[in-house]
């Protein structure tokens, strides 16, 4: 949201104004929004792939249940499956 109101009036210059500012404004607000709702965040995955034994390089960001793990090397998508209560019971710490 915070780039979006930055963005925001450096878009107005270029014509047509309205346009440029509500979808600046409405991608901001879709951005905080999501990060808002955002539960767990994914912060690093530390494993290899069990095609090809290559170690994987995964982003952060939203944890999906299951979460995708694809091999950047053989192509392969591995998934991250947690059991069912351990995203409650831990909160907040990392798992």
């Amino acid at each position: 949201m915070v780039v979006a109101l930055l963005v925001a009036p450096a878009v107005v210059i270029v014509p047509p104004h309205a346009p440029w500012v509500i979808g600046a404004l409405a991608t901001g607000a879709l951005l905080a929004r999501r990060r808002w709702n955002e539960r767990f965040t994914v912060m690093s995955v530390v494993g290899a792939c069990p095609r090809c034994s290559r170690g994987y390089e995964i982003k952060s960001g939203r944890l999906r249940q299951p979460h995708p793990l694809p091999c950047e090397e053989c192509h392969h998508e591995s998934t991250l499956r947690l059991p069912d209560g351990v995203l409650e019971a831990h909160g907040a710490e990392t798992v």
